[in-house]
Parts: structure tokens; sequence; C-alpha cells
């Protein structure tokens, strides 16, 4: 079965099934459907939840092990396992296939990735949780849907604005849902009379928005343009595409600049961590996809028009992947998995400083200047 991520709360109302499956690149949809489950397990007597982290060569045993063992607090447990790379490997793919067709009695297991890794929908195991799981796969919304989404968040902070407003918040976020979010519950803070729900039932790929939800206008506080351009400014003018386009430029000073003024305004790491993750992934995309062409210059120009980039930025990117084949954006890609665990406390480290020493890397390798 797959489900929207709007569909999943009507889901879990009617039960909870022993087995789920939660990817793609958005990641504020796939942290709260991944919140959304572990409530449900609690909910329905889940109430010991066991966490691992399936990278390479990772033991799946130890999974098959978790679910079997009999435990001291509950009887029944809540598996999680995170792919960072998106893909199970070879040993996972079997394990779930097993598992899917024999999952363990008062287990639910929950896998879950922030990657939306290319190909997986032809594999045997993904057919196969199709078939016998929960797949729950996130998008970026884009349009009219991301225009509803963003109405919708705004309204259950309180708060409305008018269509200018929807593409003001939408073109300062470059259409990140995580970054809007967190500008709009920053918008909260400093307007909003009420805090309102979302509707349960709420589609956000919908259209337009129902009937009962408009209705409410009436007690949210209006933004105007004005007001929207004041405090949205910082996030327009030190955005991650921003950083990420200096880095580029082979500007590190100005990087180590702006990466000091991200720490001192508070931005939250987790969501400049997705833009630069996004971003890399997106090199590192066109750079395999360009080896595999004629590698010239006709067929780079193709594939970025192609991309979904915007137009503004389609030319340094260009010029980027074709003055400096030699940069290996894949490990940056891995580099930036780590900086990831590490803010998440996975791992040991200091994420800012690690972000800013990766990203000065790669900007010194586009300038030419020695480390």
């Amino acid at each position: 079965m797959q489900l929207k991520p709007a569909q999943l709360r009507n889901h879990l109302k009617q039960g909870i099934q022993p087995l789920y499956f939660v990817f793609g690149e958005e990641p504020l949809q796939v942290r709260e459907a991944v919140d959304m489950l572990r409530k449900a397990a609690h909910y329905y007597g889940y109430a010991e939840r066991q966490s691992f982290q399936a990278e390479a060569n990772f033991n799946w045993e130890l999974v098959r092990q978790a679910g079997s063992e009999i435990s001291l607090f509950s009887e029944k447990k809540l598996l999680e396992v995170y792919l960072p790379s998106g893909k199970p490997g070879d040993k996972g793919a079997k394990f779930l296939i097993t598992w899917a067709g024999q999952p363990a009695e008062e287990t639910i297991l929950l896998v879950y990735t922030h990657q939306a890794a290319k190909g997986i929908k032809n594999t045997k195991w993904y057919k196969t949780l199709l078939r016998q799981a929960v797949v729950v796969q996130t998008f970026t919304l884009q349009g009219q849907s991301l225009y509803t989404w963003l109405t919708l968040r705004l309204q259950a902070q309180g708060l409305a604005c008018d269509n200018n407003g929807l593409d003001l918040i939408a073109a300062y976020t470059q259409g990140n849902m995580l970054a809007a979010d967190q500008e709009i519950i920053k918008l909260g803070l400093l307007f909003a009379r009420t805090k309102a729900q979302l509707p349960d039932n709420t589609d956000i790929q919908a259209s337009h928005l129902s009937q009962s939800t408009q209705q409410h206008n009436a007690d949210l506080r209006f933004l105007t343009h004005k007001e929207l351009e004041e405090n949205l400014a910082f996030q327009a003018h030190y955005q991650g595409f921003d950083l990420f386009d200096t880095m580029l430029q082979g500007n590190y000073r100005q990087l180590g600049r702006m990466m000091d003024q991200f720490q001192q305004q508070g931005v939250a790491l987790i969501w400049l961590i997705s833009i630069v993750s996004k971003e890399f992934h997106l090199l590192a995309d066109l750079s395999t996809q360009l080896k595999h062409s004629d590698q010239d210059a006709q067929a780079l120009s193709n594939l970025i028009q192609q991309s979904t980039i915007f137009p503004r930025r389609k030319l340094l990117i260009q010029t980027v992947l074709s003055r400096h084949q030699a940069i290996d954006w894949k490990k940056q890609l891995l580099q930036m998995a780590i900086i990831d665990r590490i803010s998440k406390g996975v791992e040991k480290g200091d994420a800012w400083f690690e972000l800013q020493q990766l990203m000065t890397h790669v900007a010194l390798q586009i300038s030419g200047q020695p480390e």
C-alpha cells in the first residue's frame, strides 16, 4: 500500500501495520511522518522503541534479534531503521522481503530515509513492500500544492496572508518546506493572536482549501506584504542557497563570514544541512550523468536545462561542473551524511565546524587556492 504523507493520519486511525517504509528528499515531511508513526505506535501500546542506523556492512541480524527478544518493559515494541544512503543493500533487501512476509509478533518495523534513491522502485524489495507493507513517499511541493500547504501552516499559527504574501514566502525559502515551516513558526511567535490545529483530514496536495478551513480566516492575524518583507529579510539575504553559491564561486572568505552570521542569528542547523546536502546531491547526480554522456559542453548544457534549477543559478553550476571535473561530489555528499549524524547526536563532533570546513575545502578547490 502506498500513501501520501497527508493520508497517513487517517490510515493510522484505522489501526497500525507491522511494517512501514518512509522515504523522500523532503526532510520535513519525512520527519513528520516518522513522528506521527512513533506517536501512533505508542498509542497502540508499542511502548518500547529501539533504533538502528543501517550504514554499509550493517548487520541486519541485530534487527531480527531485537524483534524476537522478550522485553522486560513492554510486550510490544517499535524497531526503527534509518537508511543514510536511501538503500538497504543486498542483505537489507533480503531481510525486508523476509520480514514483510513474516513479521515478528507484537513488533512494528519502521524503515525510513531522507533520500529518494534512484531505481529503488524497480527493486524486488520495494515492490514487495508495496504489496505487503505501507510505503509513504514524500515529495517537494510545487505550485498550487505548495501554496495550499503554506496557507495551512500559516493558519496553524493563527496567521493568514494574500497570494502575494505566499509568493514572498515561497521565493525567500526557495520552496524548501523545512525552511518555510521554520519561518512561519517565527512569524507565529511574532504576530499570531491564537493558534489553530491543522485539520486531521487535510490533504496538502489539494488544489484548493476546503470551505470549512476558509471559514476560520476571520479569526486569523492577516500579515501585510511589508510585515513579511521586514521579517523574512534575513532569510532572503543569507539563505542556504546563497551560502552554497558562495562556495561554488570559490569565495571562501565570504563563506566564513556567512557561516558566522548564520550561527550568531540562530539559524537552524538541520535546515542548513538539508539545503547543502540537497545541492551536493544535485551536483553529484549531474556529474554522474555527465560521465555517462558525451562529456562535452552541449551535453552538460542539456543536463542543466533539464534539471529543476533556478534560472539565475544554472550558469554558475554549469561553469563549476565544466571547469572542476576533478571534484568528487559524491565524496562531499557522503561527508554531509556524517555531518548530519553529528548534528543529530549520533556521532561526536561539532557539526557547525565540520560543515564550514567541508564547504571551505570545496571553495578553495574551486578558487585554486592552496589549503
